[in-house]
């Protein structure tokens, strides 16, 4: 498997094919650590197009030797913050995405086992973290991202994304408990 510094070397070459095998590796982690922040599937599915167009216009100016993954999903939270900006007020513009029925509670006679939750129940139980821990727990789980480099992501210490991601981790074990319940 090609790493992700050659694949840009060979689009940069004219191989159109190596973009779209960038494009396949890394749209889903960025998409994910979008929806976490947009919470609307399809504002993020615009945002992450701007994503990758905005990640094209810069490449001449990106060094050849840089982990562009880091470099994308920074350019996503700021694709995603100016998004929000623009929103007239960004706190009606959650609410708004919280009536969306994807992320709505489950009603109380659909509670399922943990070990049975879905992909669309986690997500549900995502949205219910606060947004630091939320956004903690995606860019080191679904991102891959390590400490260190959420922290750079972020500009907050280290310590601050531990503590955020530990948190988070805690009270989703929480809900997943109730759901066994």
């Amino acid at each position: 498997m090609k790493t992700d510094g050659e694949l840009i070397g060979a689009y940069r070459n004219g191989d159109e094919q190596a973009f779209e095998e960038f494009y396949r590796r890394h749209r889903k982690p960025v998409f994910v650590y979008l929806l976490s922040l947009l919470r609307s599937r399809e504002t993020a599915e615009e945002v992450l197009q701007e994503t990758f167009f905005a990640f094209l216009r810069h490449l001449r100016s990106l060094d050849g030797s840089a982990d562009y993954r880091p470099y994308l999903l920074r350019t996503a939270r700021n694709r995603a913050i100016d998004r929000l900006r623009q929103e007239k007020r960004a706190s009606e513009a959650l609410e708004k995405r919280l009536e969306d029925p994807l992320f709505k509670a489950r009603a109380a006679g659909e509670v399922r086992p943990a070990e049975a939750v879905e992909p669309l129940e986690w997500s549900k139980l995502l949205f219910r973290l606060p947004d630091e821990q939320r956004e903690a727990v995606v860019l080191r789980i679904f991102a891959d991202l390590r400490f260190p480099e959420i922290a750079r992501l972020l500009a907050v210490p280290e310590n601050t994304v531990i503590s955020r991601y530990r948190y988070g981790l805690e009270k989703l074990r929480e809900m997943i408990k109730s759901l066994s319940r």
